[in-house]
């Protein structure tokens, strides 16, 4: 369904590929970590209430895919916040691998992607990684990954506020 701006919405099943949908629901029978992820995430969802932050729910969800080792791909502008959240995922008894994105040089995203895979972590969370370079390591690392911040330097962090605060919104469109 087009909304008239260029922009498709594949908001049903009505507008969607019936084998695109098809494929989905194989997948989401038959592949393990589907099924042990939807169960996780159905429960950490329960639990939470919707009174748990971002940090308190990836605690939980760790918990309950049974990771062991979680390894963090933080930008060094947020490492102080990075390392908060090791300290709180050790506490929870997670053994925690922080990699900055400045190991052997600036904005070294692949290498911290190589690096955590060789560390073999269970589970990786992205701390602030820079746009762009967030994508490079989403493409090269091998355990599944958790997005927890992601950098905005002008809204502290906090990239949907310059969709809910009208100042912010309107410096997104062209005109």
């Amino acid at each position: 369904m087009s909304d008239g701006n260029g922009v498709e919405w594949l908001v049903s099943a009505d507008s969607a590929d019936p084998a695109v949908l098809q494929r989905a629901a194989q997948i989401r029978q038959e592949d393990a970590f589907v099924r042990q992820s939807r169960e996780a995430t159905a429960m950490v969802n329960k639990e939470a209430g919707g009174q748990w932050n971002r940090g308190q729910e990836i605690i939980a969800y760790a918990k309950r895919m049974g990771c062991k080792k979680i390894g963090i791909a933080f930008c060094v502008g947020l490492k102080e916040e990075a390392r908060v959240f090791a300290d709180a995922l050790a506490s929870h008894g997670f053994t925690v691998c922080g990699v900055a994105c400045a190991v052997d040089g600036p904005c070294n995203s692949v290498g911290q992607a190589l690096l955590l895979n060789e560390a073999k972590t269970d589970l990786n969370i992205l701390f602030g990684l820079c746009a762009g370079h967030d994508l490079l390591f989403l493409r090269f690392v091998e355990a599944p990954v958790l997005p927890f911040a992601v950098k905005d330097k002008v809204t502290c962090h906090n990239p949907v506020a310059a969709l809910t605060c009208n100042y912010q919104r309107k410096r997104l469109f062209a005109n």
